[in-house]
Parts: C-alpha cells; structure tokens; sequence
C-alpha cells in the first residue's frame, strides 16, 4: 500500500483525501448527505468524502478477477455477492476497464439487485 492510501485510511490529509474516487461506483443511498453527521446507530464505520460532505462505508468491495466472467458464462454467484454485499450496508465497489469484464458485470448485476 503506498504512503498516499496509508494517509488516506489513517484519516490524515493528503492530496488524494480529496481527489474524487472515479473507478468507485455507488450501489445505492450512502449513509448521511451532505453537511450532515455521519449516522448514529450503526455499526457500519463511515468516512466523509471532503468534497462533498457525504458519508460513504470506509471499506468496499474490489471487483478485480473475481468478476472477470465472461459473457454467457454463470454469473448467479456474483449477483448473490452483490446482494449481500448491498444488503450489509456496503455501497462501494471498486472497478476498472483494466479488470477485463468485471466492470460490465458488476454494472449489470448491479443493477438487477
């Protein structure tokens, strides 16, 4: 892990705490909004993105090789981890066009949930 992400997931400020996180796509609401405090009964932790204000689960999922199936192959597995995973509260999943078709799937499952 460079010294940046290690900055970053301590909570101290560096360039890229406030740079936007393009290859992260959002499964649904995000715990708060913005301005707001971050929620008060859960045990999910939260990290507020400084841009925006928004609170978002401190820890995702990555996408890379698991959800690399190709076209016409079984993929009920991987809208079964989606769903749990949306359902315990995660919303960030990590994704790539350098992930091969992961990105393509984790949008289509996604989307199914």
């Amino acid at each position: 892990m460079s010294t940046r992400c290690r900055r970053f997931h301590r909570g101290g400020s560096s360039s890229t705490a406030s740079a936007p996180v393009p290859l992260a796509l959002a499964l649904g609401p995000v715990a708060g909004s913005a301005g707001a405090a971050p929620p008060a009964s859960t045990d999910l932790v939260t990290r507020m993105i400084p841009r925006t204000g928004e609170f978002v689960p401190a820890i995702g999922m990555g996408s890379f090789m698991t959800f690399d199936v190709l076209a016409g192959q079984p993929r009920d597995n991987l809208r079964e981890v989606l769903r749990r995973y949306y359902e315990g509260g995660g919303r960030v999943v990590d994704t790539s066009p350098l992930y091969g078709n992961s990105e393509v799937n984790v949008g289509e499952l996604s989307g199914a949930i």
